[in-house]
């Protein structure tokens, strides 16, 4: 109890609130963003609607293909970005299949190089993968950030990877 209440009233939260407000825009499934910073132009757009999406499930690290209408977004978003002329140097994305398509779409509209990235791999939920999104039990288990979802990954696992990338790309 002690270290949740130092978890709470610590740094941490101060640390992990840029990555909870992607997670949370991940699960409600707002994933669309696009973002200009410093010398170096990084983009992040998540992948679009897949089924279980569509199905208010939790995807997390389960490859779920796009559905149709997901691959239009993801063409879409590629003529956006030509058509407003932002600036990408790379598209980075996860190794699941979504994710690589909504990269390809894009990058095939732009022409912007794309390269798979292992530590941008979902999260994986463990026993809530193909769960609904709004579970009772799942809303209470992801309050905690050390929970790896009995087989799953937990938050601060997750944030580990995601600074360590982000590390390497600021080089």
């Amino acid at each position: 109890m002690k270290w949740r209440r130092e978890v709470r009233f610590g740094i941490l939260p101060i640390i992990l609130e840029n990555i909870m407000r992607i997670y949370r825009n991940i699960l409600s499934g707002n994933v669309r963003q696009i973002k200009r910073t410093g010398r170096k132009n990084n983009g992040t757009f998540l992948f679009y609607k897949t089924v279980w999406n569509v199905e208010n499930k939790i995807c997390g690290a389960t490859d779920i293909e796009l559905t149709e209408l997901g691959h239009e977004q993801a063409m879409e978003l590629g003529r956006k970005i030509k058509e407003e002329g932002v600036k990408i140097d790379e598209i980075l994305y996860s190794p699941l299949v979504r994710a690589k398509e909504t990269a390809r779409h894009i990058s095939k509209v732009t022409g912007i190089p794309m390269r798979e990235e292992m530590r941008l791999k979902e999260q994986n939920f463990g026993k809530y993968e193909s769960t609904p999104r709004n579970g009772e039990e799942f809303k209470k288990a992801k309050q905690n950030f050390i929970n790896h979802f009995e087989g799953g990954e937990t938050m601060l696992h997750l944030c580990q990877r995601i600074y360590n990338l982000l590390d390497d790309i600021r080089k």
